[in-house]
C-alpha cells in the first residue's frame, strides 16, 4: 500500500546513484537536456537572467535552464530541499517554448530557503525547468532532485468524497484499506455509538510518509471528545459512551499541518459502533413551534433545523441552520426561555420567542465581550443561511454557546428548555421569522 511513499523516503543515492555532474544552461534556447528521475548538480555563479519575471511578479535570478523529458505519466516533484544553502526559486514550463513561456507552476522558498514544486507530466513530453536564486545578487551551488510525487497521483479512495462535515460518510464495524488523506482534504466519518458501548478505531500507516492525526466529535467539528496525536506510526481511538442514549459520533482524520509530507495512505479497523434506536438529540430534545412560519418573498417559509449533542456541558451543544430564505437577505438569531405559538404578528412574520428576548447580534457580542454571541448571517442564492460572523464550524447557520447572554444571562443546564428563532430581512424592507426551535438540553 505504501510502496511508492517508502521508495521516496530512501536515500536518493540508493535509487539513482551519484548526482549528475551536468549543469544547467545560462539561456533557455540552449537548455541542458535531462530525463527521468534523479539528482542533478547546479551552480549558478556568474549566470544572468534569461526569462520573464513570471513567478508572482518576480524573476528567477541567475537562472539555469534544463529541458526535461518525462519517461512515465505521473505526478512529479522538482526540489532543492536539503540540497543547497541557496535560497532558490523554480519555475516549470510546458514544452520547449522560449517565446511564450507557458508556465505550469512556480514557487520560492517552500522548505526553508529552498524550494519544491509539483506538477503532472505526460510520458514523452518535454518540460522546461528554470532554477535559480530568489534574492538579487545571490548565487551558489547544490543539487536538485526530480522524483515522483505520490500526493499528486494518489487515486481517490472508496469512501471519497468526504472532505468536510457536510460530506461525512457512514462507517461500520469492519476493515477499510487503502484510504487516502491529504492536508488539502481531510477525511470525515460518522456513526452511532450505543450507551456503554466502546468504540475502537485502529489506524495503520507509516508516520514517515505523513503524520496522521485523529479527532472524535459528538458534534461534527465542534466538541472534541477524544483524539489521537502521536508522533509515531499508527493511531488508536478508544472511547466509551457514558450517556444513556445513542451518540452520533463524527471523526476527522487529517494530516498534521506541520507534517513534512502533505499526504499519506492508511488502513482502518473499526469496532463498537451501532445504535439502539434511542438517539441523543432525538426523542423530544427538539421540537418546532410556529411551523409552518409565514411565507417570505420566495413563496415558502424559512425552516430552522437543529443538530448537535444537546449536552449542556458542551461549549456549543447545538448547531442551527435555516433554509428557504430570500437570497441576499441578512438575519440573526433570537432566544428566550418561553415559546409563543401561535406567534405575535410582527411585520410579515410571527415572533415566537417570549420575553425577555436575547438577540445574537454584534451589539450583544460587544456588550458581553464574547464574539460567540454574534450570529449575523445572510441567505445565499439557494436560500441557505451562511454565517458572516465566524461562529459556525460548517460556514452555515450558527453554533449556539451553552450560555445565554443578556438580558437573560443564564448558563444552559441539564433539563432546561430554550427557544431559538431567526429574524431576517426580506425584499422591500420588511422582516420575517423562521420556524422556532424548542430545545431541551441534556
Amino acid at each position: 500500500m505504501l510502496t511508492n511513499k517508502i521508495l521516496r523516503l530512501l536515500p536518493a543515492a540508493l535509487l539513482v546513484g551519484a548526482a549528475a555532474a551536468v549543469n544547467g544552461s545560462d539561456t533557455c534556447a540552449t537548455a541542458t537536456p535531462i530525463s527521468g528521475l534523479g539528482i542533478h548538480n547546479f551552480d549558478n555563479t556568474g549566470f544572468s537572467i534569461d526569462g520573464p519575471p513570471d513567478c508572482s511578479g518576480q524573476p528567477v535570478r541567475r537562472d539555469m535552464w534544463f529541458i526535461w523529458t518525462c519517461t512515465a505519466t505521473d505526478g512529479y516533484s522538482v526540489s532543492t530541499c536539503n540540497g543547497t544553502v541557496l535560497d532558490t526559486r523554480i519555475v516549470i514550463y510546458d514544452g520547449f517554448d522560449c517565446a511564450t513561456f507557458p508556465q505550469i507552476t512556480c514557487a520560492a522558498s517552500t522548505c526553508g530557503g529552498q524550494t519544491e514544486v509539483t506538477f503532472n507530466a505526460v510520458n514523452g513530453q518535454q518540460y522546461l525547468i528554470r532554477l535559480g536564486s530568489r534574492a538579487a545578487g545571490a548565487s551558489g551551488s547544490g543539487t536538485f532532485e526530480i522524483s515522483t510525487d505520490f500526493c499528486i497521483t494518489a487515486p481517490t479512495d472508496p469512501l471519497d468524497p468526504n472532505g468536510d462535515c457536510a460530506s461525512a460518510v457512514p462507517i461500520a464495524n469492519t476493515s477499510y484499506t487503502n484510504l487516502f488523506v491529504s492536508k488539502d482534504e481531510p477525511d470525515y466519518y460518522y456513526f452511532e455509538l450505543a450507551p456503554a458501548a466502546t468504540l475502537q478505531m485502529d489506524y495503520t500507516f507509516s508516520h514517515g510518509s505523513g503524520d496522521i492525526d485523529v479527532f472524535v466529535y459528538d458534534d461534527c467539528g465542534v466538541n472534541v471528545i477524544a483524539e489521537s496525536l502521536s508522533g509515531d506510526n499508527d493511531e488508536q481511538i478508544i472511547y466509551t459512551n457514558t450517556d444513556t442514549c445513542d451518540m452520533l459520533i463524527s471523526v476527522r482524520t487529517e494530516i498534521w499541518t506541520g507534517s513534512g509530507s502533505p499526504c499519506n495512505s492508511y488502513d482502518l479497523v473499526v469496532s463498537g459502533t451501532g445504535g439502539t434506536g434511542n438517539p441523543c438529540g432525538g426523542g423530544g430534545n427538539v421540537t418546532y413551534a410556529c411551523d409552518p412560519a409565514n411565507n417570505n418573498s420566495t413563496g415558502t417559509d424559512a425552516k430552522a433545523d437543529v443538530t448537535g449533542s444537546f449536552d449542556s456541558g458542551d461549549t456549543y451543544p447545538i448547531h442551527i441552520e435555516v433554509t428557504n430564505g430570500p437570497p441576499s437577505q441578512f438575519g440573526y438569531f433570537l432566544a428566550s426561555a418561553t415559546a409563543v405559538d401561535p406567534g405575535i404578528n410582527v411585520s410579515q412574520g410571527q415572533l415566537c420567542v417570549g420575553a425577555p428576548q436575547v438577540r445574537y447580534t454584534a451589539a450583544t457580542a460587544t456588550g458581553e465581550g464574547n464574539p460567540d454571541f454574534k450570529s449575523v448571517s445572510v441567505f445565499d442564492g439557494s436560500g441557505v443561511l451562511q454565517n458572516l460572523s465566524g461562529t459556525s464550524t460548517t460556514g452555515m447557520g450558527y453554533d449556539v454557546p451553552n450560555y445565554i447572554p443578556g438580558p437573560v444571562s443564564q448558563q444552559v443546564v441539564p433539563g432546561s428548555t430554550w427557544v431559538f428563532q431567526l429574524w431576517y430581512r426580506d425584499v422591500g424592507g420588511v422582516s420575517n421569522f423562521s420556524t422556532a426551535a424548542v430545545v431541551t438540553f441534556n
